[in-house]
């Protein structure tokens, strides 16, 4: 199953505070009434950036290198991380993404962005599976995860996934 579907493409627009009040009808986008053949939603990422710019500009960031970077790892998520529930897969996605946070807080930089929240999403069910080992593996990425969750508007209906602050293993 594909993460970039319209489950997660709502639990992230509920994140940014995208609602019917505020400019923007989710269900009457054209383009998310449609699915490709394996349940993933066209335009995913191009339609995030847009709603965002409209309600949560500052998820986008504010130099040009800092929109660039949101941008490649919105494009990351929809074409890659996409498919993290693929067993051959996920671990170069895993790999991927924990050596980006190695010297960064978030994703794009030292701000929060709409590709954090995205990722976060997308990875949730992968990370809410891992063992206490796997947490350990992916140490950058669990800080990250384990920083993300704690804010509710992100987290949203997703369960907290349990970190441990000492090594196990």
């Amino acid at each position: 199953m594909v993460q970039c579907n319209i489950e997660n493409f709502n639990k992230i627009c509920s994140s940014i505070k995208v609602t019917k009040s505020n400019s923007v009808d989710v269900k009457k986008i054209p383009v998310l009434q449609h699915k490709t053949h394996d349940g993933s939603v066209p335009g995913f990422s191009s339609s995030l950036v847009t709603l965002a710019k409209t309600n949560n500009k500052q998820l986008l960031g504010n130099t040009l290198e800092e929109q660039a970077l949101v941008r490649q790892w919105m494009d990351y998520a929809a074409s890659s991380a996409n498919y993290v529930d693929v067993p051959h897969v996920s671990k170069q996605i895993l790999k991927d993404v924990n050596a980006t946070l190695a010297d960064r807080t978030y994703i794009a930089g030292n701000f929060k962005s709409l590709a954090d929240i995205v990722l976060y999403h997308l990875l949730f069910k992968t990370v809410s599976n891992f063992t206490f080992q796997e947490k350990e593996q992916f140490v950058h990425l669990s800080r990250w995860y384990n920083n993300l969750q704690q804010d509710n508007n992100i987290r949203g209906s997703n369960a907290s996934v349990t970190f441990s602050r000492t090594l196990l293993y």
